[in-house]
């Protein structure tokens, strides 16, 4: 929680301004791209235009000095069509709809992750209040592979990791039991960073038993561009 100043302010270099985006209709041209997603590559043609406005990944990818930018065609064989069909919904307006069932859950989990490696982060940040909200209604079980696909698709201080480790440890702190299960000892035996992080976050809910879900949904995001960011630092 370092990350907050005295005041509760952010520091100017962590406040990234919500971006003027241009109208979708004006980004519907007739240059079109071909984008393959999962093992299956499913096939998903799109509009270059507004995939290059909304992200600097595409926009790279497309418009750059890569292979894509002449074949116009582009392969994310490691990414879920599920969570993929996600973000084709929102980048042509669609809203995210409520989390209602465990597979919604871990579809908005890999979404995030895809907004992320896709330079989207409004989007990630939207994503995570859906994922919050739903955390804070029914608390799904964290296993040693949730922890270890979001270790594996993020970085050290990443706000999926910070939200998945804690909750992991509110729930072996809420449920007042030292045992684990074979899978998450198997994990903390294996050092690094989900051992370091899950130990500290045991300490620190051992010492202050505060539900890690009913912090401020800014705690778990990247900035502060979204409407609840703002109006809380306003």
């Amino acid at each position: 929680m370092s990350t907050f100043g005295s005041d509760g302010s952010l520091p100017e270099d962590k406040v990234l301004q919500a971006p003027c985006l241009t109208p979708i209709a004006q980004l519907m041209s007739d240059r079109m791209v071909d984008i393959y997603i999962g093992d299956e590559r499913k096939k998903f043609r799109l509009h270059r235009d507004l995939l290059c406005e909304r992200s600097e990944f595409f926009k790279a990818s497309f418009e750059g000095h890569f292979k894509e930018a002449e074949t116009q065609e582009l392969a994310l064989p490691e990414d879920s069509v599920e969570s993929f069909e996600l973000l084709v919904g929102w980048l042509y307006g669609a809203p995210l709809m409520k989390i209602t069932s465990e597979d919604d859950w871990s579809a908005y989990l890999n979404l995030i992750i895809l907004a992320k490696k896709l330079c989207l982060k409004h989007l990630q940040n939207e994503t995570m209040d859906h994922v919050l909200n739903f955390y804070r209604t029914c608390l799904p079980e964290v296993s040693a592979d949730n922890i270890r696909s979001m270790y594996g698709n993020t970085s050290a201080g990443d706000p999926l990791r910070r939200l998945t480790i804690s909750c992991a440890a509110w729930i072996a702190v809420s449920n007042k039991t030292t045992v684990f299960d074979r899978d998450v000892l198997d994990l903390l035996e294996g050092g690094g960073e989900i051992a370091v992080d899950f130990t500290s976050w045991l300490a620190k809910l051992y010492t202050y038993p505060v539900d890690p879900r009913i912090y401020l949904n800014c705690f778990y995001h990247e900035h502060i561009s979204t409407p609840s960011c703002i109006e809380w630092y306003e």
